[in-house]
């Protein structure tokens, strides 16, 4: 799963002005606004009998966090539209079972209105702009 977080990291510091993209880690208390946050926050096990546990898909929390409310929408909506059409479909990885795994596709969608982001803290000033990621497996590579 890091390589595909490393790629999406990579991606998104590359394609955007974004130079501070943490992956997975607390983010330091002196980090300069904008900066994305990303976490693998779940994953799907394949139910069929051939391979029992193998992950069928990851899902990924994205946060976007600014000091400023238009600023944080709007690098909200480039994260989601970079994402969209960005060409990390096909990243390799090992699994539990030490079988390698391609990544085929994703989908980015804005949050559901009950997540809690978790760079939010009560005595700050900040927004956050939060997106879901769902990275879909294919099949095992032999």
């Amino acid at each position: 799963m890091s390589d595909l977080m490393q790629s999406i990291r990579a991606y998104l510091k590359t394609s955007t002005n974004l130079t501070t993209v943490h992956v997975g880690e607390d983010v330091p208390e002196a980090v300069a606004f904008p900066f994305v946050w990303l976490q693998q926050s779940g994953e799907s096990l394949n139910d069929e009998l051939c391979h029992p546990s193998t992950i069928e898909s990851f899902t990924v929390d994205i946060e976007v966090v600014s000091d400023d409310i238009d600023q944080a929408r709007l690098v909200t909506k480039q994260v989601k539209q970079f994402l969209s059409v960005a060409e990390i479909h096909s990243v390799n990885y090992t699994n539990d079972a030490g079988e390698t795994q391609t990544i085929h596709g994703f989908t980015v969608d804005d949050h559901d209105d009950n997540y809690l982001p978790r760079n939010l803290t009560n005595d700050e000033r900040i927004h956050v702009g939060s997106l879901n990621l769902i990275a879909l497996n294919g099949e095992i590579v032999a």
